[in-house]
């Protein structure tokens, strides 16, 4: 009855309720088990799933599902483990455990070997605990069970792109979109990865091919905004790009600068292409260092207006808003005073109100400080240690 209510019917309600009772009856309906298993994954609901998968495999009997062997119900455990660790935001990333999801998807590859989601959630397991060959190898079997499966290729880019493969998970990222234009997941995840690189690329001294790393970056993650104008993710990015660019000087940064403040509604400068510099009304030159960092801020403004209503995202914009205004300020200030250094210091302290608990604000907080408030500055160093007794004491320390 449930699967009429649900495949003929079109009544979900109805199907839930006789899938439900099914399995209340007899935990061995493996049909009506995964049916109502997928309407818990599907509402999020991974505590209910588990129950649900464990009442199956501990019945005393199996009845074979007609389309495929049993798998599933160690397919469910592993998934429900895998977002258990992703979702808890008390586990720190060392700390989470991974053991437990890909023993469940090892024992659903037993039973069904050519179970391709169980080989996909096998290497996002084995990828999230640091295990990337093994991941690899999963992932490269997925894909030949099933090329066209487009998730298992964007994993192992991300993969890739952990591994420091920029290249390689690039290409991944831009086959996916060929085929699949639309995914914004993959179209973020492409514009993350050549930011990363083309910081990758500044710190080891390339510095031509970094800016034109940042610029493709960019472009992506502009026509990300351009799409959805609400993805902070695409913002942030668009602010990083900016960073990047006040930091190289060349024709390239000039078009950045241009392309940044179009994006970003401010009025666009004309470069003088000999100097680098553009012309403001009263003839005075601002070069494009300056209009770069003048972007990064407005960026980072965006990603504070958006993210309001999540705690820990608003929070890292504040902080990353503070160091927009600190750079900045650091190029337009000839001799630091304390007003100057004022606006950096009242984004670090929101982000420290939202998230009291994170060393590297408390860190950056005394960086600022150093200078004019060197006992306050003390203090946030002394509560950056305590957070995190590792935590690397950046900038201003030895003035302290």
């Amino acid at each position: 009855m449930g699967l009429f209510y649900a495949d003929v019917a079109n009544d979900e309600k109805r199907a839930y309720k006789c899938f439900q009772k099914a399995v209340e009856l007899d935990a061995c309906e493996v049909e009506a088990a995964e049916r109502l298993a997928q309407e818990f994954a599907n509402s999020r609901q991974w505590d209910l799933v588990e129950l649900v998968a464990r009442r199956v495999l501990q019945a005393s009997r199996k009845r074979l599902s007609a389309r495929r062997e049993v798998s599933w119900p160690h397919r469910a455990l592993g998934v429900a483990e895998l977002v258990s660790n992703l979702e808890t935001h008390l586990i720190s990333k060392n700390e989470r455990n991974y053991s437990k999801a890909i023993q469940s998807f090892q024992a659903a590859l037993r039973n069904q070997p050519d179970d391709v989601h169980a080989w996909i959630g096998l290497g996002e397991a084995y990828a999230k605990s640091g295990r990337h060959s093994a991941a690899l190898k999963s992932f490269a079997r997925a894909e030949i069970l099933n090329p066209r499966n487009w998730y298992a290729n964007y994993i192992l880019g991300m993969v890739q792109k952990d591994v420091s493969d920029y290249a390689k998970a690039c290409d991944t990222f831009r086959t996916i979109l060929v085929d699949h234009p639309t995914e914004f997941s993959v179209s973020l995840s492409l514009a993350q990865t050549l930011l990363t690189w083309a910081y990758t690329a500044f710190r080891t001294g390339e510095f031509s091919k970094s800016i034109g790393l940042a610029l493709e970056g960019f472009e992506v993650a502009s026509g990300l905004v351009e799409e959805k104008e609400e993805l902070s993710e695409a913002w942030k990015l668009i602010g990083d790009a900016s960073f990047l660019g006040s930091l190289v000087e060349g024709e390239i940064s000039q078009e950045l600068a241009q392309l940044a403040c179009s994006i970003l509604g401010l009025d666009v400068p004309e470069m003088n292409a000999e100097t680098g510099t553009e012309t403001s009304g009263e003839n005075v030159e601002v070069g494009s260092r300056a209009v770069l960092l003048q972007c990064n801020v407005a960026a980072m403004e965006k990603t504070v207006a958006l993210t309001e209503g999540d705690r820990l995202a608003h929070s890292a914009a504040y902080f990353n808003l503070g160091l927009a205004k600190h750079h900045l300020n650091t190029h337009e200030s000839l001799e630091s005073t304390p007003e100057s250094v004022l606006p950096a210091l009242e984004c670090f302290k929101k982000a420290i109100q939202s998230e009291p608990r994170n060393c590297e604000y408390w860190n950056a907080l005394g960086v600022v400080m150093a200078r004019h408030f060197p006992s306050v500055a003390e203090k946030a160093f002394s509560r950056s240690l305590q957070i995190n007794e590792r935590v690397r004491l950046l900038g201003s320390k030895s003035n302290v």
